[in-house]
């Protein structure tokens, strides 16, 4: 077994630095080579390969104890024939530096930057509340205290749940990893309960009121009617989706796109939606014109995957702010994209269409998530039938 430093240039960061990782290598394991970070990042001049030290860096001394007492500590771990568990002897016993190392090395890398953003705030939500919190400090009077915290914050039982559902994740996979046993585990019987939120829609008559309203052609407002209408005839689709879409997406009469949601998963959600008239007619308007995206609503989309979720995100808020204006003028109390998901899904709910072709339409993974989403419109029928 050969224990090395190696600076990982194969996951720049945005400020041009790379993380700094062990590399094991056993020619006697499967794989052979496992690779654990050390919450160090450099660029290739602080990093002097053949010496395996840090250089010209403000913490070049403190990373260089740091490295030297990790590999004389699995050095040590070795010679008495323990098993060497190369993350824990990097991390320590500290919860927010595991947290901050996987979604690093892990959810970074592997998935969305909406998703990666979502963790990094409730990362830094965590490490604000308790800076140096450790895995013995992760226990049942802690989480009841950290949901009082949230409280205290203004944060609803929907934040708050999705706030410990993703904690509870990276706890587990610490677990996976053997840094703690699951009996350990405070998530196990602790819930938030969320009280099921009513889901905005339109009834079809108000649809029409949006088809038939003025607005000035090319106006901000005309635009976004055009955009809404069009997500809402083709079966709900995602703003993300909708400004990423081309000219050849649209196939014979059909939109033929995939999921942008979907796209780190093992099995991406490809789609294909037959147009309706109204759709058609939304479409032919921007057809053409001369724009590099259908819609025209973004020119080019960063290659960096944070950046241009920056861009589709400043442009959805514009998007909305329009939406407000078309909501006021008939008499609506919200307008947004997502209204046009849940608007479509109840019109096909009351189409007596079932719900396993709700779900394919919806582009739900899953049929659970399907059941979810519908349920909500059932119990509102049933309070307003009581």
């Amino acid at each position: 077994m050969k224990i090395s430093v190696v600076l990982w240039k194969y996951n720049q960061l945005q400020d041009g630095t790379y993380p700094l990782k062990i590399k094991v290598f056993d020619k006697n394991a499967k794989p052979r080579e496992k690779y654990h970070p050390l919450d160090i990042y450099l660029t290739p001049k602080q990093w002097n390969r053949k010496y395996s030290r840090v250089e010209n860096h403000p913490n070049s001394v403190d990373y260089n104890v740091k490295i030297l007492e990790m590999q004389k500590n699995l050095e040590s771990q070795r010679t008495k024939g323990e098993t060497i568990n190369v993350v824990k002897a990097g991390i320590g016993d500290s919860f927010i530096k595991y947290y901050r190392a996987y979604l690093n090395e892990v959810i970074k890398v592997k998935h969305s930057a909406s998703h990666y953003n979502k963790n990094f705030s409730i990362l830094a939500k965590l490490e604000a509340y308790s800076p140096n919190l450790r895995f013995q400090d992760v226990n049942r009077d802690f989480v009841n205290k950290y949901d009082v915290y949230l409280i205290g914050l203004g944060n609803g039982p929907v934040t708050r749940h999705d706030n410990f559902k993703r904690i509870k994740f990276i706890y587990d996979e610490a677990i996976e990893e053997k840094i703690v046993k699951r009996e350990d585990s405070p998530f196990e019987k602790f819930r938030v309960v969320v009280p099921k939120k009513k889901k905005k829609r339109l009834q079809y008559p108000q649809i029409l009121e949006i088809e038939n309203a003025y607005f000035k052609e090319n106006s901000n407002q005309w635009h976004t009617r055009n955009f809404w209408l069009f997500s809402f005839y083709c079966a709900g689709i995602r703003f993300g989706d909708l400004a990423r879409l081309k000219k050849t997406n649209i196939v014979e009469g059909y939109l033929q796109y995939t999921m942008n949601k979907s796209l780190k998963n093992v099995t991406p959600q490809h789609r294909r939606i037959k147009l309706m008239p109204q759709a058609l007619d939304i479409v032919d308007i921007y057809l053409q014109r001369k724009n590099k995206f259908l819609f025209g609503i973004i020119d080019q989309l960063p290659k960096d995957k944070f950046e241009a979720l920056e861009l589709i995100n400043k442009k959805n808020s514009l998007a909305n702010n329009n939406l407000k204006k078309i909501a006021n003028s008939i008499g609506v109390d919200k307008l947004s994209f997502h209204t046009s998901r849940n608007s479509f899904a109840d019109y096909c709910r009351k189409k007596k269409i079932p719900e396993l072709t709700i779900q394919d339409l919806l582009g739900h993974e899953k049929f659970s998530t399907t059941e979810e989403y519908m349920s909500g419109f059932d119990e509102e029928e049933t309070d307003e039938a009581m």
